[in-house]
């Protein structure tokens, strides 16, 4: 008895076949588009835009700003760096210090301050400019001993042991760019709009180009930003040259001096 042959087994191609569901999601999609008014769809791109961009922020505050992940660097960094960020915060405090006392003395009986020593160095002047109270009409020393506190602290804790969050690392480094770039300003503002010199407020534009270009490749170095390695050997390769950055920002400011008061080498040196 012979057997049957089989039966072929035929399989279906279903790789050009759309599922109904798929048909039908696909279509409602269209339909949806196709329906919805000019408004409705500002709407959604505003959802989208508003969601992506808390997205971001979220992530931009988690990773650079909520670490709480205490760093600190070696024994010998810190009692080195200690020492320098202590020195010149507190120089800049003296600065400030002196600054305030004078000025209130000056508003209360008109009491000239110590720095008018000449036409082109005149502290009063630029205490009475309106670049002098740059913020909410407070007067910028305020604010110079405030920040310069901050640096002082920070650098007493320091050489103390303290150790602080990666966060508040970036905090200040961001704080003194930011300083630094103000301090800046009123460099600008003094020489090119003021006209007037002041002695004290040039202490703490060096005190402070010192502080930024030396303390952030040190920053780097210490891994205290980010815990990245290639980071930490650009800032140690950057760290023995940046006497270069200090050496450029305060030779630009004196340039600019002289440029700008041609006869106020002549008279320092005549003793004028």
């Amino acid at each position: 008895m012979s057997k049957a042959a089989p039966r072929p087994i035929r399989v279906r191609d279903t790789r050009n076949a759309a599922t109904p569901t798929a048909t039908n999601a696909t279509a409602t999609k269209t339909a949806d588009v196709k329906s919805s008014t000019p408004v409705e769809a500002r709407q959604s791109v505003k959802e989208f835009c508003t969601t992506k961009f808390y997205a971001i922020a979220t992530s931009i505050s988690s990773t650079l700003i909520v670490d709480n992940e205490e760093v600190n660097p070696t024994f010998r960094g810190r009692i080195a760096f200690g020492i320098f960020i202590l020195v010149l915060g507190l120089i800049s405090v003296w600065a400030a210090l002196t600054l305030s006392t004078e000025g209130y003395y000056l508003l209360k009986d008109g009491t000239q301050p110590s720095c008018n020593i000449n036409p082109f160095f005149s502290c009063g002047n630029v205490m009475q400019s309106e670049a002098s109270r740059a913020f909410f009409g407070v007067p910028n020393y305020f604010w110079g001993l405030i920040g310069w506190g901050v640096v002082s602290a920070t650098g007493a804790a320091m050489l103390a042991g303290a150790t602080f969050a990666r966060w508040y690392w970036r905090a200040f480094a961001i704080g003194n760019f930011v300083a630094w770039f103000f301090l800046m300003w009123l460099f600008v503002a003094a020489v090119y709009e003021i006209g007037f010199l002041c002695l004290y407020c040039m202490i703490t534009w060096a005190m402070q180009s010192t502080l930024l270009w030396i303390l952030a490749p040190w920053l780097l170095r210490e891994k205290l930003l980010v815990d990245n390695d290639r980071l930490s050997r650009i800032g140690g390769t950057l760290l023995p040259y940046s006497w270069v950055l200090v050496v450029a920002n305060l030779g630009t400011i004196a340039i600019a001096i002289i440029a700008q008061f041609p006869l106020l080498v002549p008279m320092l040196i005549n003793g004028y």
